[in-house]
């Protein structure tokens, strides 16, 4: 944080309260920013914005102005909503409920989808995709492929030939694709950061 200079703190949510142990510490909230003028280093700043506590611990610098944005996928979600990944007792029952959950069109609230650019397509050997969609969540991306086998042959697919090892899950509603037939392909993986699109 700037020690000469008024430093922003940007929360995902409105703040209702912010306090620190440091009595020169100035801190002033206005909606979801916390404007902050940090005296002594290191200080305390505990800020509740939402249903969620920020305790974060400031450093004074020769810097200028400073503005951080706080990113927290708890907040994402809408209020009430089960999110299945973290109410699952176990991280790949978790993965496995929201495969489940994609598979059925039935993703959590927090969770935003949208139709692929065909441009943006895979190729997957004779088979040609059809219809693509990606859904994003607090935290995961469920990509979601309906392929049609429009040869006059059968095709055979494994989740294995899906794995780039980004992917946490891989799930397939057939392995044979006879000639006519669609197979869907869910996968899940972490939402990409903002410098990776």
């Amino acid at each position: 944080m700037s020690l000469r200079d008024i430093n922003v703190i940007e929360l995902p949510e409105e703040v209702t309260s912010v306090s620190s142990s440091k009595p020169d510490l100035e801190a002033k909230a206005q909606g979801r920013y916390v404007m902050v003028r940090v005296r002594t280093s290191p200080a305390d700043l505990v800020v509740m914005a939402g249903r969620q506590a920020y305790v974060f611990e400031l450093v004074a610098s020769a810097e200028s102005t400073q503005r951080i944005t706080v990113e927290d996928d708890r907040a994402d979600g809408a209020p009430g909503e089960d999110d299945p990944v973290k109410m699952a007792a176990d991280y790949v029952d978790g993965l496995v409920e929201l495969i489940r959950r994609a598979a059925l069109e039935d993703l959590p609230r927090g969770c935003h989808s949208a139709p692929i650019d065909p441009e943006q397509y895979p190729r997957w050997m004779e088979l040609e995709v059809v219809k693509g969609i990606e859904s994003r969540c607090p935290r995961y991306r469920v990509m979601a492929y309906r392929l049609a086998n429009k040869t006059s042959g059968t095709q055979t697919l494994r989740e294995s030939e899906f794995f780039t090892g980004k992917e946490l899950a891989i799930a397939l509603n057939r392995h044979v694709i006879e000639s006519g037939e669609e197979v869907r392909v869910l996968w899940i993986d972490l939402v990409p950061s903002p410098a990776a699109k």
